[in-house]
């Protein structure tokens, strides 16, 4: 097994519930803070500065022993975008030297496969993580984290890494990368907004948009329909739903943090992103084919998240949860991927007898219970591996310090 299949890894990898305006007067930024030029033909998506507060403390203690990480008093986090076809070592190389040359030691890199990761310290700055996307994605994005503190390389995860490599623990979660953009009240981010997000009413998304969502502290009710449109339903009149942005082509709506959110309904023809701090997450489709996501990313620090009857056709979809158990409930499994990760908490997957599909699941610190009757062909401690059907879908189940149920359908 990659080691790399054993961290949290994100598109995203990111998790961002506030980020601030392109464009907008801010203060110096963390590429020039660092010294760092901007990639050509990058553009900054969002950027953001997570200090004090305790989704730092429960991020950092459950991962700080293993980084030799203390004494942190913050941590930044920049996302630009990047050209789908660029060369993700050409973007590496394009960095690597300058880091170094800044007085960062590299600690790790994992140059094997077209998504890049590799982490740099500095003992008495802390450390320098970078992430780049494989070519080809929709969203294509590279992440800049940077977590202020002190190191001690000698605890640090590498030297694992180096005795050990498939056994390890990984490089630092990609959580980490994106806390700078989260909504936690503590944070110093700032978001400045082109517009207030429109009540039950519809918010049109032309096809070559995607939509963005981030939610903190609600309890979240959402259906995918086939519609080009978004609407958002309070339970009760507000003054001060949340914050409408359009960047390029994307659609960010940030709902105000506890808004009492009545019903989310969202378009199946656009690539959807939804971000949650805390609160929870019901998702449903509608009842056609057509009611399906194109591309379905979720991002999840604290929330439960709870996908009901989902169908399972085509595209590549992806979730992601730092303290939050997942339960997945396929109700068709014909293609497509599904990727699903879970740091702290139990994922429970259920699928119908019917699926076809190649299924894959991994336990770092954790257990695989597989109650489906179902033989693998692959079976250890943390992986086991096993084949439905003619295999057409790809699902990846990854739990680290959690566990893993897989079951059948009733």
């Amino acid at each position: 097994m990659k080691t790399r299949s054993l961290i949290p890894i994100i598109v995203i990898a990111v998790i961002m519930t506030a980020g601030q305006a392109i464009g907008a007067e801010r203060p110096k930024g963390l590429m020039a803070n660092l010294g760092l030029p901007i990639y050509p033909g990058a553009k900054l998506v969002t950027e953001g500065t997570l200090t004090a507060g305790q989704l730092l403390n429960d991020i950092l203690s459950a991962y700080g022993p293993l980084l030799g990480l203390h004494d942190v008093e913050r941590v930044s986090n920049a996302r630009y975008s990047l050209d789908a076809q660029a060369d993700s070592r050409k973007v590496f190389d394009f960095y690597g030297p300058a880091i170094i040359e800044h007085g960062w030691k590299k600690n790790f890199e994992d140059l094997e496969n077209k998504n890049i990761t590799a982490v740099f310290f500095n003992e008495g700055m802390g450390l320098l993580y970078l992430d780049i996307d494989p070519p080809g994605a929709g969203d294509r994005e590279f992440t800049f984290m940077r977590v202020f503190g002190k190191i001690d390389p000698s605890k640090a995860v590498h030297q694992q890494m180096e005795s050990d490599r498939a056994a390890s623990a990984g490089p630092p979660p990609a959580q980490l990368a994106g806390v700078g953009n989260t909504a936690d009240k503590e944070s110093n981010v700032h978001y400045q907004s082109e517009a207030r997000i429109p009540v039950s009413q519809p918010i049109s998304l032309p096809p070559s948009q995607r939509l963005h969502v981030k939610f903190a502290t609600s309890d979240i009710r959402a259906k995918i329909l086939d519609r080009n449109t978004a609407e958002i339903s309070l339970q009760q009149k507000s003054d001060d739903p949340g914050e409408l942005q359009r960047l390029g082509e994307r659609l960010v709506l940030a709902v105000t943090p506890k808004a009492g959110v009545d019903e989310v309904l969202l378009p199946s023809n656009v690539p959807l992103l939804i971000e949650l701090t805390d609160g929870s997450l019901t998702l449903t489709t509608g009842p056609n084919p057509a009611d399906r996501p194109l591309k379905l990313s979720i991002i999840s620090i604290g929330a439960p998240v709870t996908l009901q009857s989902f169908p399972l056709v085509s595209g590549v979809h992806k979730i992601k949860s730092l303290g939050g158990e997942v339960d997945v409930i396929l109700s068709v499994v014909e293609g497509g991927a599904l990727d699903v990760e879970v740091t702290g908490k139990a994922l429970t997957f259920v699928l119908p007898r019917s699926a076809s599909a190649t299924l894959d699941a991994f336990a770092s610190s954790g257990k695989i219970d597989n109650l489906t009757g179902i033989q693998p062909e692959e079976s250890s401690d943390n992986h086991m591996k096993f084949r439905m059907g003619a295999g057409k879908a790809n699902l990846t189940l990854r739990a680290i310090n959690g566990t893993v149920c897989i079951k059948l359908a009733e």
